[in-house]
Parts: C-alpha cells; sequence; structure tokens
C-alpha cells in the first residue's frame, strides 16, 4: 500500500512497461494553516489601496467640477457686484446734476457769466494783441507739443486757438498763464484784470470747486444756448470760453451733447454721451452729462459735468485691491462700450504698464497709434479692444472660455448696465491657468502620494504585524503551557479561527472587560474635570491647564479692551419687581455675550455695572481695534431692543495697548486681565455719557477711514486726545 505523507497522498502509475511509479501529488494549502500576521498585512494593502484609488478619483472628478463652478460664480458674483456700484455712482451723479441745473444758484450764474462775457467784445485792440500773443505761445510750445505726443501725427496749433476776442482774452488769463501745472488753473478765482467776468468769477468759482469736488467730477460747464459759448469752466481747459457751434471743438462730443439738449431742452432731464478721446483734454477719454437750466418757461443756459475717469476706474479696480475684492492675482473687472472697447483702466496696464503695452503689441490686440494714445493718456479706456461687438449679444449669460485681449485663455463673463443714454457692459475675467493651476497641482501631488504611500504602507504593514503579533505568539505559547499543565479552566473560541486568535481570546477576555469598565470611569472622570474646566475658563487657557500650566499669565503686546458701563442698573435693583428686572439683566449679558462671539470680540468679566470684553487676547488678530468699535455701537442698539422702555442705557470706553491676561490665582482659576489699557478704557467708559462711546487717539489710529469720529473734551495733561464715536456706516459697511 502506498503510503501518506503530510503533503498528500501517494499514488501509483503503471508505466508503459507494466511497472508501477509512485506519484507525489501536493493537497491544497488550507487557509487556516495562514497566519493572522500575514492576513492582516494583506487586508492592510487591499484595503489601502483600494481606497487610495477610489478617493483619488473621487476627489479628481469632483475638485475639478468644484473649482470650475466655484470660478464660474465668482465671476458672476464680481460683474453682479460692480454692475450694481456703478450704476449706483452714475445715478447719484445724474441725480446731482439734474438738481444743480434747475437750482437758483445755476440760474444766477448763467445771467451773470453770460452778461459779463457780453462786456468783453468791446475790448481795446491792443489788449487783444497782447493777449493773442500769449495765448498763441502756449498753444504753440505746450499744449500742441503735448498733444502731438499721443496722437502721433503734426498737430495744428493754430487750428486749435480760439478765435473770438473775449475767448482769446479770458484764456490769456485763465489758460495760458504761468500755472505749470493744468490741475492748478482751477485754483485761480481772480487774473486781478478788474474785468466783470473776473468778479463775477470770483465770487462763484470756489462753489463751483466745491460742487466738482463734492461729486467726484472733473469738470463743470456752463453753455450759453444762443452762441454755444463755454461762458464758465472750473478746469479751465483749452475749450474754455470758446464756442461749441464754431470754434475749435464744434465736432466733438461735448458739442454733439450741447447741440442734443439745446434742440430738444427738457427741464429735468439729463442727457449722457459716452466715453470718448477729448483734444481739449490732451485726447484723454471724456464723457459728459448735461441738463438745461431754465427760468420760467425761458432755457438760460445748459449745464455740463465732465464725468471723472478715475472715479470710474475706482470702482472698476477696487482702488488697486484686486485679491482682497476675490479676484486672485490675474482677475479683473472692467467696463465696455457697444463697439467692445474698454470704457475704465485695465488692471494689467495699471501694475506695469510697460509690460502690458509688450503683451498687446505681441497679443496684435491694438495698433502702434492705440498703444502710443495709452502711454500718452496713461489710460486703457477707449483705446483698448477687448473683444468683437458682436459677442456682446451673448451677454449676461454664463462665464465661458474665450482668448483675451492679453492674448490668453481665460473665464470671462458679461453684463449690460441699466443706464440711459449708454450702451456699457461690465465685464470680468480670470486666467484660465490660474484657475487650473491648484487642480494640476493637486492632482499631481495626489499621484505622487499615492505611490510613496503605497510603497510606505507595504513595508509599514508587513513590519507592523509582525512586530504586534510577535508579543501575542508569545503570550499564547505562555497560556497553552500554562493550561497544559494546570487547571485553569477551559477557554472556547470560535471555530476555524487562526491560530494567533485562538490563544489571544483565551487571555484578553477578562482584561478586556476589565479595561472597558475602567476607561469608562475615566472618560467620565476626564470629560467632567474639562467641562468644568472650559465653562472657567477660555478655550484656549483650559487647554494649558489641562496640559498643567497652572501658571497661565501671558502679555499681549497689542490688543484693544471695550468696557460697557450699563446706566440704570440702579433703578433695576431698588425697584418693586426685583424678579423681573434681574431677568432683563440677565437677557441684556446673554445678549451681549452672543453678541461679541458673532463680532469677534472675547468678553472677560462682568463686574457691577462693567461689562469688560476685548479682542486680540487668546488669538491674535490685525483688525482687534475695529472689531471692539462695531461690539460697542452695536451694544448700544442692543440695549434699547432688550429693554424698550430706556431704562438700560449704555455707555463704553475702548483703549487699544498692550494688555496682561491669566488666572488670577492658580487655586480658584480666575481669568482676569490688568495693564494701563484696561484702566485707560474703564476711565473712558466711566467718563462717556449714557449712549456715547468714547476711544483713545490711539484706537482712533487703527480704525477705518470710513468711520466718522469726532474729538470729545481737551486733551489730557500728558496730549492725549479722547474722540467719540459717530456712526455714520451701515452694518454690512462696518462688517
Amino acid at each position: 500500500m502506498p503510503q501518506k505523507t503530510r503533503y498528500g497522498r501517494r499514488h501509483e502509475r503503471r508505466s508503459t512497461r507494466g511497472e508501477q511509479t509512485p506519484v507525489s501529488v501536493p493537497a491544497r494549502p488550507r487557509i487556516r494553516n495562514v497566519s493572522m500576521a500575514t492576513r492582516l498585512s494583506l487586508v492592510v494593502l487591499a484595503v489601502t489601496i483600494g481606497s487610495l484609488i477610489a478617493t483619488s478619483i473621487i476627489s479628481l472628478t469632483y475638485g475639478e467640477r468644484l473649482a470650475d463652478g466655484l470660478i464660474r460664480n465668482e465671476l458672476t458674483s464680481q460683474v453682479t457686484l460692480k454692475a450694481d456700484r456703478f450704476d449706483r455712482y452714475m445715478n447719484v451723479v445724474q441725480a446731482r446734476t439734474a438738481a444743480l441745473a434747475g437750482s437758483s444758484m445755476m440760474v444766477e450764474a448763467s445771467v451773470r457769466f453770460r452778461d459779463a462775457y457780453g462786456l468783453l467784445t468791446a475790448l481795446d485792440d491792443s489788449i487783444v494783441s497782447e493777449a493773442t500773443t500769449t495765448v498763441a505761445d502756449f498753444y504753440r510750445n505746450r499744449f500742441a507739443p503735448e498733444l502731438d505726443v499721443i496722437v502721433g501725427s503734426g498737430v495744428s496749433w493754430i487750428g486749435l486757438m480760439p478765435s473770438e476776442s473775449p475767448a482769446v482774452y479770458l484764456q490769456s488769463l485763465y489758460v495760458a498763464n504761468e500755472v505749470a501745472d493744468a490741475s492748478e488753473r482751477r485754483l485761480l478765482d481772480d487774473a486781478g484784470d478788474g474785468s466783470a467776468w473776473s468778479e463775477v468769477h470770483r465770487a462763484l468759482n470756489p462753489r463751483f470747486r466745491e460742487i466738482v469736488d463734492r461729486l467726484g467730477i472733473a469738470d463743470i460747464y456752463l453753455v450759453d444756448p444762443p452762441t454755444g459759448t463755454i461762458v464758465y469752466s472750473t478746469a479751465k481747459a483749452p475749450d474754455f470760453a470758446t464756442s461749441l457751434d464754431s470754434g475749435p471743438y464744434d465736432g466733438s462730443a461735448l458739442a454733439n451733447l450741447f447741440r442734443a439738449v439745446r434742440d430738444m431742452p427738457q427741464r429735468g432731464s439729463v442727457t449722457i454721451s459716452d466715453l470718448v478721446p477729448y483734444t481739449a483734454d490732451v485726447g484723454r477719454p471724456a464723457g459728459f452729462m448735461a441738463s438745461p437750466v431754465f427760468e420760467g418757461d425761458q432755457m438760460l443756459g445748459i449745464f455740463i459735468v465732465q464725468i471723472d475717469t478715475k472715479g470710474i476706474d475706482r470702482i472698476m479696480t477696487s482702488e488697486g485691491e484686486w485679491m482682497s475684492d476675490g479676484l486672485r492675482e490675474t482677475g479683473e473687472t472692467f467696463l465696455l462700450g457697444a463697439d467692445g472697447r474698454m470704457r475704465s483702466i485695465s488692471r494689467s496696464f495699471v501694475e506695469d504698464p510697460a509690460e502690458y503695452l509688450a503683451t498687446v503689441e505681441t497679443a496684435d490686440t491694438t495698433t502702434a497709434a492705440e498703444r502710443r494714445a495709452m502711454a500718452g493718456t496713461g489710460t486703457t479706456a477707449f483705446f483698448q479692444r477687448v473683444i468683437d461687438p458682436s459677442s456682446l449679444e451673448r451677454a449676461d449669460s454664463e462665464p465661458a472660455v474665450a482668448i483675451s485681449y492679453l492674448g490668453r485663455e481665460v473665464f470671462t463673463t458679461y453684463r449690460p448696465l441699466q443706464i440711459s443714454g449708454l450702451d456699457w457692459y461690465v465685464g470680468a475675467q480670470v486666467a484660465r491657468a490660474e484657475v487650473e493651476q491648484p487642480v494640476a497641482a493637486f492632482r499631481k501631488a495626489l499621484l505622487i502620494g499615492v505611490a510613496i504611500f503605497v510603497v510606505v504602507i507595504t513595508f509599514a504593514a508587513v513590519a507592523w504585524s509582525d512586530r504586534v503579533f510577535g508579543p501575542v505568539r508569545a503570550i499564547g505559547d505562555k497560556l497553552k503551557r500554562i493550561h497544559d499543565g494546570e487547571e485553569v479552566g477551559r477557554l472556547h473560541p470560535p471555530r476555524h479561527s487562526p491560530s494567533e486568535f485562538v490563544m489571544l481570546a483565551q487571555s484578553i477576555d477578562e482584561m478586556l472587560e476589565n479595561s472597558r469598565a475602567r476607561q469608562v470611569e475615566l472618560s467620565a472622570a476626564a470629560d467632567e474635570r474639562l467641562d468644568i474646566m472650559r465653562n472657567l475658563l477660555p478655550p484656549s487657557v483650559a487647554d494649558r491647564v489641562e496640559a498643567g500650566d497652572r501658571r497661565v499669565l501671558d502679555q499681549i503686546p497689542q490688543a484693544t479692551i471695550v468696557v460697557l458701563l450699563v446706566d440704570g442698573l440702579g433703578v433695576l435693583s431698588h425697584g418693586n419687581r426685583v424678579d423681573d428686572e434681574r431677568e432683563l439683566l440677565n437677557r441684556l449679558v446673554g445678549e451681549l455675550n452672543n453678541l461679541a462671539k458673532h463680532r469677534g470680540v472675547e468678553p472677560v468679566k462682568l463686574i457691577g455695572d462693567g461689562y469688560f470684553a476685548g479682542s486680540g487676547l487668546n488669538f491674535p488678530v490685525l483688525d482687534h481695534a475695529p472689531r471692539c468699535v462695531d461690539f460697542a455701537l452695536m451694544a448700544r442698539d442692543l440695549a434699547r431692543d432688550v429693554d424698550p422702555s430706556g431704562r438700560l442705557r449704555l455707555s463704553a470706553g475702548i483703549h487699544s495697548g498692550s494688555v496682561t491676561v491669566g488666572l488670577a490665582g492658580s487655586a480658584l482659576l480666575v481669568y482676569d486681565l490688568w495693564g494701563d489699557t484696561v484702566s485707560g478704557a474703564h476711565l473712558l467708559a466711566r467718563s462717556a455719557l449714557p449712549d456715547q462711546i468714547l476711544i483713545s487717539a490711539h484706537t482712533r489710529g487703527m480704525l477705518p477711514s470710513g468711520l466718522e469720529v469726532r474729538s470729545w473734551g481737551e486733551p489730557s495733561a500728558d496730549g492725549t486726545s479722547v474722540w467719540e464715536v459717530v456712526d455714520n456706516m451701515t452694518e454690512g459697511q462696518r462688517t
């Protein structure tokens, strides 16, 4: 009979010669004989690799979709935001233009300047001759060469000179004078020539100059309807005193706008012209608004304002703060006309004009004349072609990928503006490479990370499983020996379990049960202790105490402290309904705590009628002063909402500087703060009247310019001053 071996059964096979030849056939290995360490390593590897593959595919797919959706939403929101801002800006200028044109001041100015201009027609020939020489020298040696640099061709200075004697005379005094900077001409109120026109100008020019500054416009014109003569101009550009019907600028956008209003005057109406290059402004793009001036049924003049392109650029460029406005490294917003050309400045031109001009030349989106004009005028408005006008028919659609005027792929979108008389659009774009760069970097890093992780986890799994189950095998051997030599009881592991598990199960059942009970007790005790500390202390301080640090004392170099004093507590405490009043006070304190948390301010303590809080104590922040001022303003309103009867009124003191914070006692765990900053804020609060917020000079210097403050009281002996906050901002602006 053949023998059986460990690996199989020996069989007999008859050879061709009739002999029987024994053959060994291995038996199939049983899974039970595979060690637990090997099984665990294989499972860890399989789960890890499978999870990595699935996670990578899902992450890449949804990451690309998310990035695409985010940039589309960002562009849409940017276009909507800038369109709303520009609409509001233009509506304000239109409304004020109409209001000024209908004012009695404009009626008076139109009559007085017209009559005074008419008196200049009787000037002596010698005076006119001398004025002609001065004006000719200005156009020949100053204005024409400057314009020639921008236009790029020979400019005839003779064609730019006015022909009327009053115009030549006034330009010799107010345009061709010795003032080097054209922006300073507006400051000259009286040329000292003794004429009636200069007397009227001396009386009215300061008021017009104030209107220009307040409205944020470039210039104001008063035009006499019958003659088309500009009888007044604030900026005193070369178009001043000329006739828009027959003078050098009779074909300009200003002249066309004037004639449109004169031919169809409507009281209270405002007509707008597009932004086009204007010779009188040295070729810079200019736009105008005009409204007729009536007295009764008689039209006495036409009031015209020149739109300041710098104001438009400030809106479109976010005053240079593109990154903080969410436009990334390459994003921008701009205005477009119906011709597909810019009506505002390009971000790239603002950042580096020379590189911009080289880029658009390479991209072939401008001509040499347009680049020369951009370099000379300092703007891309009107000169830079952005898009084919026919493409604007799809404006207000979803953002799409296109080739920009800089010659690179961008995500871009457009939206039409709702301004009567202007066929303009707001556009936004961002480079596609910048949008997709994080996704590409993530994809590359993910693939490298997966490869490295698989290699590392393979070696780690083998080493870890061998290390983990080495002691298990040793313990199992020992327990088996004890079991074989002593009566310790018989364990019954699950059937078909691996050998390691069989041995380990016999030794850990009881230990596991005891350990679990102990862990529950320890966890409950630790949670209870931590909850108590976190209720008493700020989270960061509680973490330090939990780690064993019982001497928490920190010096904060720069923070802001706000102290609120609750006026009316005495009335509450002596009232007949003490419980109701106490509930009111508790509700006020609770609402103040919620407000502090919402506004990023940290409550510290409540002592008597004083509520102490601060910003920048536990976590450094740059805007700790604005946060505390915002909190004090809203706390004052909150007191009125909590107690409509007006018994509870808040006063506040705010001071910024260094603060010492920490535990007041190692046994009591009382969190407190000290220092001159705290004392200063408390003193300001005690000095304030109900509903008044006082801040130190240091705090004032850290506030945004939009928040209005005013000096309060006399400076102290050391020269420091106290300021009162005047809330002139909406909640959204403060935020």
